[in-house]
């Protein structure tokens, strides 16, 4: 593993919770305003009772910007952090499983923009690299408030 030292660490740390912030501010707002197309992709997945889908797709949107706005502050990007790399692996699972069972699904990450729809292997690249991320820059804040 790479050590890095003093303020290169930092700026790294740093660099990676704005990262993952502006992703999944990004990944909220472009679901945003059209909620129908989300309520389909999270149809898709054939794993969320059908009462519970439009609620879901109404109120995920929001917390990828409130959990993805917070990582931007140093003081609320700690559970933030959390918060993504749990909702991620969530959504890691959901295709993994999807693919198990041969579902062909758009993983809805990016709302209805044509131009980022990707297969679910590379969702799951992607994913993977974010969870990675939002662990590093969690474990580096946590570190970095014991020195």
């Amino acid at each position: 593993m790479v050590k890095l030292k003093g303020m290169k660490q930092i700026r790294m740390a740093t660099g990676a919770r704005y990262l993952v912030g502006l992703v999944f501010i990004f990944a909220g707002a472009t679901k945003l305003p059209d909620p129908h197309t989300l309520a389909k992709s999270i149809d898709g997945f054939g794993l969320i009772p059908a009462f519970m889908i439009m609620p879901l797709a109404l109120w995920l949107p929001f917390l990828e910007i409130v959990c993805g706005s917070a990582c931007l502050f140093k003081a609320t990007a700690r559970p933030a952090l959390i918060m993504l790399a749990f909702l991620t692996t969530i959504f890691t699972v959901a295709i993994m499983q999807a693919m198990a069972r041969g579902i062909a699904v758009n993983c809805g990450c990016f709302g209805a923009q044509e131009w980022l729809v990707s297969s679910p292997p590379i969702a799951l690249i992607r994913n993977s690299f974010l969870i990675s991320l939002s662990i590093w820059a969690y474990c580096h804040l946590v570190k970095a408030n014991f020195r």
